[in-house]
């Protein structure tokens, strides 16, 4: 035991530290107070003894500890546990043992401490999550396009992070590491998932709202943070991997309906989005390079720029296989110092990609249909299109801080005019199919304007601020206003 455990200390710094940062000086310090108590447990003589328990015993301390602040970050990694386990073996080797000749009840204690080191990082894992799943039940419903006049409240048990529409309603992300999905229907809680001590770096749904991904980051070490893939349905886990925080915070991180893509070695990686295996890896041919831009899903694919000798544009990739489904290319304008500067935006629900790249020629900017890449829009001098509203992309005009022109892009091409209602400030808007739903601040009244296609305009009032902090969120069952940083409760507008 005390061999099997002092092996355990050494190898535990060389684990993977986790997104709290866990590896470092503190554990090597413990390793190192661990494997000189299992040498000293070597020596001879009743004074080498006791200082062998006495230095297991504060290498035992340390792990402790440290397993325990790793606990509270909520973001535990391999380290600290198999340190624990290796400290716990060589304390109860050195105060147990009589002589150092192998036996069967000596092997068969180093056969427990190996299995221990190889289930506790799980089950410090496990210890430091908290989460409550739902059955998955049916279909969830229709996504709400016009608030409904029957009204649900939930109260968030911390400041609200983020709220997207996902599973059977709404994902909502709390200050206090959770993440907890309701029903967009009644308000009722369907599951939670926890991870108390983290804070939640971003929440991430796939384009069929089926899958959500979250990050967690710690509140001390900032350099990376924990993919966590939640069935969106249900709140069951899937799988988890560390990814350094710059990624997350670039948008290099997107969840597609099959694969969760990441952005690597100047390349693109898709992991299964059930099973977290590698699926594929796209890079750049000969001659080219894929610069760095916000990974972007389309209908079945995932979009990575590429920029060659010549051309410069976007790759569309098959999310089975990774082949090439279809590309976008403008020529390169010679004599531009600065080479192609490429921006990649798309649509929640993967239907609409812009692609807008500077120091090119004809077809720079554009609005392709996320599943064939067929343009639908050029976009003008002046004019901003905005996929990322919702599934109906916006193209306005600005006069300074307004808004002078907006049109709706028709997923057949073109534009349809909708009419600018003047409100005191700009405030948080969505888009569905069929509607243009914005908060409107005017005459010291708070409402939600729904706009058709037609133009017809209706309001709703509503009891939260029309500042920047609200968000807005067309979900399955209902339109959902709240307001970032608030404890107060989400409103759902049902049908």
């Amino acid at each position: 035991m005390v061999v099997t455990g002092g092996v355990c200390a050494v190898v535990a710094p060389f684990l993977p530290g986790g997104a709290a940062g866990s590896s470092g000086l503190d554990l090597a310090g413990g390793s190192a107070a661990v494997v000189l108590g299992a040498l000293l447990a070597f020596g001879s003589g009743r004074l080498v003894r006791v200082a062998a328990l006495v230095v297991a015993l504060l290498g035992l301390g340390l792990a402790g500890a440290g397993l325990v602040a790793d606990v509270r970050s909520g973001l535990p990694g391999p380290g600290w546990p198999v340190l624990a386990v290796g400290a716990l073996a060589v304390e109860a080797g050195v105060w147990w043992a009589r002589s150092w000749r192998p036996s069967a009840l000596g092997a068969v204690g180093a056969v427990v401490v190996v299995g221990a080191a190889l289930v506790a990082p799980p089950a410090v894992d496990a210890l430091a999550t908290s989460a409550g799943t739902a059955v998955a039940g049916g279909e969830p419903a229709a996504v709400a396009e016009r608030p409904g006049q029957r009204r649900w409240r939930w109260r968030p048990t911390a400041p609200v992070v983020d709220v997207a529409a996902a599973g059977h309603g709404v994902v909502v992300a709390t200050s206090d590491g959770a993440v907890t999905g309701l029903d967009g229907t009644t308000g009722d809680q369907r599951w939670r998932y926890a991870r108390p001590g983290a804070a939640v770096g971003a929440l991430l749904v796939s384009p069929d709202q089926r899958t959500a991904v979250i990050t967690f980051r710690s509140l001390r070490d900032t350099r990376a943070q924990l993919v966590v893939v939640l069935d969106a349905v249900t709140g069951a886990a899937r799988f988890d991997r560390v990814v350094r925080s710059a990624l997350v915070e670039t948008d290099q991180v997107r969840p597609g309906r099959r694969v969760l893509a990441i952005r690597e070695d100047h390349g693109l990686t898709a992991y299964d989005l059930t099973t977290g295996q590698e699926r594929w890896r796209f890079s750049p041919g000969a001659g080219c390079r894929s610069d760095h831009a916000r990974v972007v899903v389309g209908d079945g694919v995932v979009l990575a720029p590429l920029t060659c000798a010549d051309t410069a544009g976007v790759v569309a990739l098959a999310e089975d296989g990774g082949a090439v489904r279809w590309r976008h290319e403008a020529p390169v304008v010679a004599g531009d110092g600065r080479g192609p500067v490429i921006q990649l935006f798309g649509s929640p629900d993967g239907g609409v990609a812009r692609v807008r790249v500077e120091g090119v020629g004809d077809g720079g900017d554009v609005v392709l249909g996320g599943a064939d890449g067929r343009v639908l829009l050029r976009v003008g001098p002046g004019r901003w299109v905005r996929p990322e509203v919702g599934a109906t992309p916006l193209a306005e005009v600005e006069d300074g801080p307004r808004v002078r022109e907006r049109a709706a892009v028709d997923p057949s091409g073109g534009l349809r005019p909708l009419p600018v209602v003047d409100c005191l400030r700009r405030g948080p808007d969505a888009t569905t199919g069929a509607t243009y739903l914005r908060v409107c601040e005017r005459d010291g009244v708070v409402a939600l304007l729904t706009q058709s296609w037609d133009g017809a305009v209706a309001e709703t009032a509503l009891d939260v601020g029309g500042g920047a902090g609200v968000l807005l969120v067309p979900a399955p069952g209902a339109v959902v206003p709240a307001w970032k940083g608030s404890v107060d409760e989400l409103v759902g507008l049902a049908r």
